[in-house]
């Protein structure tokens, strides 16, 4: 009966992060055993697509009530940097046609760099401190500069150098429109209803932009267009943290990746 009142009253962000990681694991199934002679159903993805707006969402409100921003940075920044090592070394053993390229890490530093000059440069304004202002506008170019670099003729060499070390909008999961879902999430955060809408935006543009007509078969081909369903969780969200179990995602995150990514090299020999 309490667990009945529980669910009545919404879901924590713990029990939130726990529906994804479950439903990553099916779409990392999809993605490292595509390889294999085994033929993964669609819809193991499909459930995927719901999975990076969650931890999206839940990581903007990670940033509103972390005590200490600076250390959620640093955090968050060794921990994209650790797994882009991973799964540099992990690939390199096991040599495949799959690109680990997954890195939600990364794309969460990006926007929670964002939120914090743009804050920072907010109260700057009020106090007209014109220097911080001067860095604040700095540091908020820097990831603009660094996509500009990565992405330019002759970076072969200095772009994997800057995708670990600097912020960037476009080289990191999800792209910039990832990073935009990050920074609406956070000032969007008093509206649970304005957070919904503004992720089946982000879905309706990322089909569109594909250019494909609206049918059943396209729908289903171009399937990113599916995180919408995830608003469902930000509407059940009941504000409230839940137990955390902060170390479990950061160490889960990245090692089920790596375990599913050997076992479908295994598969596929």
């Amino acid at each position: 009966m309490e667990n009945l009142n529980s669910i009545k009253k919404g879901l924590n962000g713990t029990q939130i992060k726990l529906i994804g990681a479950f439903l990553m694991v099916f779409d990392h199934i999809h993605q490292c055993f595509s390889i294999t002679p085994y033929e993964i159903p669609m819809w193991f993805t499909y459930l995927g697509r719901l999975v990076a707006p969650i931890f999206l969402f839940l990581a903007a409100e990670g940033m509103f009530y972390t005590k200490d921003r600076k250390k959620h940075l640093f955090r968050l920044y060794i921990a994209s940097n650790l797994m882009g090592i991973g799964s540099f070394f992990v690939q390199r053993q096991f040599p495949s046609d799959i690109g680990l390229m997954n890195n939600i890490f990364f794309t969460i530093f990006v926007g929670c760099w964002f939120i914090y000059f743009i804050d920072e440069l907010i109260a700057n304004i009020k106090v007209k401190n014109i220097k911080k202002i001067i860095l604040d506008i700095i540091c908020l170019i820097i990831p603009f500069i660094s996509t500009f670099i990565i992405l330019s003729p002759g970076a072969v060499f200095l772009g994997p150098v800057m995708l670990t070390i600097l912020p960037n909008v476009m080289i990191c999961e999800g792209g910039f429109l990832f990073v935009g879902l990050v920074i609406a999430f956070y000032y969007l955060r008093k509206s649970k209803v304005l957070c919904a809408l503004s992720l089946c935006l982000v879905g309706i543009v990322s089909f569109v932009s594909s250019g494909n007509a609206i049918t059943v078969s396209n729908l289903l081909a171009n399937f990113q267009w599916m995180m919408i369903f995830s608003s469902l969780f930000i509407l059940a969200y009941n504000g409230k943290k839940g137990k955390g179990y902060k170390n479990f995602f950061y160490i889960f995150y990245p090692a089920h990746i790596y375990i599913l990514y050997i076992l479908g090299w295994y598969l596929a020999k």
